[in-house]
């Protein structure tokens, strides 16, 4: 159960991670 959270939390961080990165992408292009 522990693990499955920290599993499920650790996802989250990448997919925002991600987001952050594709944001920051975007607006060097422009």
């Amino acid at each position: 159960m522990g693990i499955k959270r920290f599993k499920k939390n650790r996802l989250r961080n990448v997919i925002v991670l991600y987001k952050q990165v594709y944001l920051l992408q975007k607006f060097m292009k422009k």
